[in-house]
């Protein structure tokens, strides 16, 4: 199966551009699961989402809806869900 993980801001570095595809073994996977497989090509990526044992504050979504409103990381998606990280932003 396989998922489209898109980074915007910052987070596109430690992803290594915008967008990135995915191939996650079976049908149904938790966006948990997606995430440590992205975290073994792209380290970074996991210190700009995790300190320590808490989460940041970016946002997670799969296809549109932020995973704060559905289940978290044990969110489960299928073939060609599309799962966007988007850090905080601010300005005046």
């Amino acid at each position: 199966m396989r998922i489209k993980v898109r980074a915007l801001a910052d987070l596109r570095l430690a992803l290594g551009g915008f967008e990135k595809e995915v191939e996650v073994p079976g049908q149904e996977a938790t966006v948990g699961q997606v995430l440590e497989l992205l975290y073994k090509q792209y380290p970074k990526l996991k210190e700009h989402l995790e300190h320590g044992s808490g989460r940041s504050d970016v946002a997670i979504l799969v296809d549109g809806v932020n995973i704060v409103h559905l289940q978290g990381l044990e969110t489960r998606v299928k073939d060609g869900a599309v799962i966007s990280l988007i850090p905080p932003a601010g300005g005046g």
